[in-house]
Order: structure tokens, then sequence, then C-alpha cells
């Protein structure tokens, strides 16, 4: 009898062991997901400022490689045929035809630049220059039509929108461009300043001029050179296997180096010193190197002392480091740009810990805003940083140096 018992109550104990077990394991899985769950929406937003984020998007709102074209109104000529080139690589092509321009002859345009996607406003952004922009909402991956800065559409009943053409006329029309040409072993290769890309050389039409003004400098094998050309983008047999590739197509050489931009950088100079204007001002100014006061958070107008002492910000180009002070403490950190040097992106940000009672939200409500830059701008000595919704989230202006 006294077995039965001893075995009856080690059965209990078993059963009672086993669901102790079974609920802790529950409970530690369940605290588990919640983690993952709250990890996986505390990542969310960042996902949507990763390149393969906006990569996979455009692949889903365009068809890429793909050309877009149509006839849009202008008010001196019958209308402007746009082509539009879109590579995966966000490099552009755009040929704008204005129509019996002059003396009922066409005249066409060319550009090369980089484009960006905004997934959240379903536009893509062409830019030429760092100021120079055009805007397109994409209305469906075969349409995309233009827009204002806003993504506002034209008032009007002509048409504004170019359609994706499956069999697309190749662009051949010259555009001059700058960058740098290199030359070693057969291989010639143009990178193209502004927008980063690299390009293999056909040794056709001018190209006997290139290399050999480019070799009377006596460079080092493979050493990279400025040159102004120029020049068209073609599909040309690739050096090796059987395929094509995008070829640079050297129409005419214009000059080695930079003289002749310095030189018109230089004229410009001159004639707003005579025209009264304050060169300084009118002067280009880059993100780096740098001081950036901030003004704006938001909605919010950030007042700064008279001593210039207020919430900084300054990119070490040489480190591609970040810091600055936000009010209480310092932070610091890395940050990355594209090759458009438009998009901006903030990374392993850290600082300080001190407590500040009177400026710790607001210096939290900083730091909070650097985790969600995506792009920036700067329009004389002002800074605008934005969101990948493209929304201004902040403006600094350069602090004046003493």
């Amino acid at each position: 009898m006294m077995n039965k018992i001893k075995r009856t109550v080690i059965v209990l104990t078993c059963i009672i062991l086993t669901l102790i077990i079974s609920s802790g394991a529950y409970v530690t899985a369940s605290i588990k997901a919640a983690t993952t769950n709250a990890s996986d929406n505390l990542e969310a937003p960042a996902e949507k400022t990763s390149d393969a984020y906006f990569k996979a998007e455009a692949q889903k709102l365009l068809h890429l490689p793909g050309q877009y074209e149509g006839v849009l109104p202008a008010a001196d000529c019958p209308g402007i045929r746009y082509a539009l080139f879109l590579r995966p690589d966000n490099i552009y092509q755009l040929e704008m035809t204005y129509l019996e321009a002059e003396e009922g002859k066409d005249k066409t345009f060319a550009s090369l630049g980089r484009w960006e996607l905004v997934p959240s406003k379903k536009m893509i952004i062409l830019h030429e220059s760092p100021k120079d922009k055009m805007y397109f909402a994409i209305d469906s991956n075969d349409k995309i039509t233009l827009v204002d800065r806003e993504g506002k559409r034209a008032e009007s009943d002509l048409n504004f929108s170019l359609s994706h053409t499956k069999e697309p006329y190749v662009l051949k029309t010259p555009l001059q461009m700058e960058g740098t040409f290199s030359y070693m072993a057969d291989a010639a290769l143009f990178t193209h300043t502004f927008t980063g890309a690299t390009f293999p050389v056909a040794m056709e039409k001018d190209y006997v001029t290139l290399e050999e003004q480019y070799l009377s400098l006596e460079p080092q094998a493979g050493e990279p050179l400025p040159v102004v050309i120029e020049g068209h983008i073609e599909k040309r047999a690739a050096m090796e296997g059987d395929s094509t590739e995008d070829a640079l197509i050297v129409d005419r050489f214009v000059g080695m180096g930079s003289d002749e931009t310095e030189e018109a950088e230089e004229s410009e100079k001159q004639e707003e010193t005579t025209s009264g204007k304050d060169v300084s001002v009118q002067e280009k100014v880059t993100l780096e190197d740098k001081d950036w006061m901030l003004v704006r958070l938001g909605d919010k107008q950030i007042e700064r002392a008279e001593n210039n002492d207020g919430i900084s910000l300054h990119f070490n180009s040489a480190e591609k480091r970040v810091h600055g002070y936000g009010g209480c403490n310092n932070y610091f950190g890395a940050y990355r740009l594209d090759e458009s040097g438009s998009r901006l992106l903030f990374e392993q940000l850290a600082s300080t810990k001190k407590y500040c009672p009177d400026t710790i939200d607001l210096e939290e409500q900083y730091f909070k805003m650097l985790s969600h830059v995506t792009a920036f701008e700067i329009v004389g000595n002002t800074l605008y940083l934005y969101d990948y919704k493209e929304e201004i989230i902040a403006i600094f202006e350069r602090k004046a140096q003493q």
C-alpha cells in the first residue's frame, strides 16, 4: 500500500514539474516574442532609409531600366518632347527637344544626372545639378507626370505626362561633361564629376584627341586627370564576353583640366563684384567642414544666445564623422553621403550623459530628428534637413567665422 502511495506521489510531482516548466517556457517564449516585435517596430523607420528599401520600392513603382516619353506644353514653341531614360543605378539621361524653336527647326538639349525616389509621395526627383531639379509624380509604372516641388499638378487640361515606351529611340544628343579620364593597357575610363558614374570610353570619333592630350601630360599609368568633353552615352560591345554595356562616346574634346570652369567662375565673381553684390554670399556653400547652428526644429523656432552658443552640427570630411552640441550634451557619430550628394544618413550616434532639466526635452527631440534624416539641401548659408517623406524637419544657419 505504501509503495503504491509513493508511486502516486512521484507521478503527481512529475506532472506538476512538467506544468511548471511548460508554463515557464511559454512565458519565456511570450517575452521573447514581445521583445522581438518591439524590436521590429523600433527598427521599422530605419529600414525605410536603407538603400535596399529604395531600390526595392523603385523596382515596384517604375520600369527599370526604362524610357518615358511625351510632348509637354511650352510657352514659346508648339511643345517640348521629353525622352527620359532611367537606369537602375539612379543615373538618368534626358533629352528635351523644343519643337520648331529656331526658325521652324527643333532644338534639343541633353542632360545626365541622378534621380532619387520619394516612396511616401510616389515621386521621383531628377538632379541635373545641386540646384537644378525636376519633379515627377508616379501615376503607375507606365506613366509619370511633371509636378512642382510639393507634388502639385498643373491646373490645366494640357498633357504634362510621360508614358513608358517599349521601343525607345537612342539618346545621342551630345552634352558637355566634366570628369576625370584615365587610360591603362588599352582600357579607357571616364568618371562623371556630378553623378559619380564611371563609363568605359569608346575609341571612336574624337577619342584620339582626348587620348593624345592626356598622354601629353605624362601621367602615371591609370592616373585619372580632369577633362572636359562633349559626348553622349550609347551601347557598345563589352570588352569581355558577348554582351553590351553603356559607353561614353566622345563627340568633341574640349580641354584638359578645369581651366575653363575656373575661368567661368572667376568671371561670374567679377560680374557680381562690379554689380555691387556680396561675392561671399554668392559663393557655393558646402555641407562639410562648416559649423551649423540649429534655428528651427520641426515647427519650433530655436532662439540662439548672443554668444552663438546653441545646438550645433559639424561634418568632418576627412574622417566622415559628425559632432556637435545638443543643448546639454556633446554628441558624435558617423555620416554617409550618396554619390548624388543630396542623400544623407547619420549612423552610430552617441552622446555624453549629463542631465539638464531645462534643455533635456529639446535635446531628446533633436537627437530623434537626426535619426530620421535622409536628405539635405543648402540654399545660400541655410541648411535644410529632410526625412524620407521629403518634409523639412530641421533648419540650420551657417555659423559666422570668427
